[in-house]
């Protein structure tokens, strides 16, 4: 999830680290991810279609 960095500020090690946004962003919005996860809920539950 873009924006969550509970891990990061719970681990007393900075053991954990993430990308920045933008960069998560752009890989998703190029990549079409949402448009296939879409996809593939409807694929699975039909009955979602229209909701």
């Amino acid at each position: 999830m873009i924006g969550c960095t509970s891990c990061k500020i719970w681990c007393v090690y900075d053991a954990i680290s993430f990308p920045d946004p933008l960069i998560v962003r752009r890989f998703i919005g190029e990549n079409k991810i949402l448009e296939l996860a879409k996809m593939q809920l409807l694929e699975k539950y039909p009955n979602l279609k229209g909701k």
